[in-house]
């Protein structure tokens, strides 16, 4: 049995009022085979999905402003997302300030409110919060 699986049951059990999961994923296929396994898991258990993000889904060269994705095309999210009815909750770039920002102890949209990548962190909250009764100020 998965590891995962008999931690979730367990914690499950315990009667805590959990409100569902997000699967988070890069577009590389390891990465999203890992999140099918995810996604089975939840649903085995019964546990609500709010939706799907993609991290590090695009990078921006500093110099030459160039975009590439790197760990590969969105088109395998997109049908990751369509074949099990799951939501599309928004993309994470790949940027070191994200990173930076973490080790600082200081979340994006705290660090830099006005960047990109905060933008891009707040649409993905303004789409899970009404999906558990929430709304931002």
């Amino acid at each position: 049995p998965d590891p995962y699986l008999l931690w979730f049951v367990g914690y499950k059990s315990a009667n805590v009022d959990f409100l569902g999961s997000i699967i988070v994923t890069t577009p590389h296929t390891l990465a999203t085979k890992d999140a099918v396994k995810g996604i089975n898991m939840f649903k085995a258990v019964d546990v609500n999905i709010l939706g799907l993000v993609q991290n590090m889904s695009l990078f921006v060269c500093p110099h030459c402003h160039g975009e590439t994705n790197v760990f590969g095309s969105n088109e395998r999210v997109e049908r990751l997302c369509k074949d099990h009815e799951i939501c599309f909750l928004g993309d994470i770039p790949l940027h070191p300030s994200i990173g930076d920002d973490a080790e600082r102890g200081k979340p994006t949209v705290v660090a830099e409110p006005s960047s990109e990548r905060a933008s891009a962190f707040l649409r993905v909250a303004d789409k899970i919060l009404p999906k558990v009764g929430l709304e931002r100020n």
